[in-house]
């Protein structure tokens, strides 16, 4: 499954970069010419130009799932769910239900969304899951 890993210019893109000790601040699950992100407020499907037009550095990155299509599938059906600001604002702490699926951060999303596409799931829950971890996964 193809993500794209991506920064802003933005003080949020810099304050999730320091707190996860992350090169990245944003993926975004990449299908076909469109990107499925979680983003303030929702997660959306947006045209790759648009986030490729919005983000200063980017960088495109595979990660092998047995079935992309049920993980597409997943990430699909999550648009128009609500964005996790508070996970995000608590991935230093440890008091969160890490367990809710109904909103979404986009390292969370991307997450669940190799979790579908494989038989055996790559991550036990997704707890803390940060941009920089899916980096790392994409290289191993």
């Amino acid at each position: 499954m193809k993500l794209v890993f991506c920064n802003s210019n933005l003080i949020g893109s810099w304050i999730i970069r320091k707190l996860t000790f992350s090169r990245w601040s944003h993926v975004a699950i990449v299908d076909g010419d469109t990107v499925i992100e979680a983003v303030w407020p929702k997660v959306r499907r947006v045209p790759l130009s648009h986030l490729l037009e919005t983000h200063r550095d980017h960088e495109f990155a595979e990660v092998d799932v047995e079935f992309e299509p049920s993980a597409l599938s997943f990430a699909s059906s999550q648009i128009g769910r609500r964005y996790d600001w508070r996970a995000l604002l608590g991935i230093t702490t440890p008091t969160r239900d890490w367990e809710r699926s109904d909103q979404w951060y986009c390292a969370e999303l991307a997450a669940a969304a190799i979790n579908a596409g494989s038989r055996k799931p790559l991550f036990r829950d997704k707890a803390r899951v940060t941009p920089q971890m899916l980096y790392l996964l994409s290289r191993a």
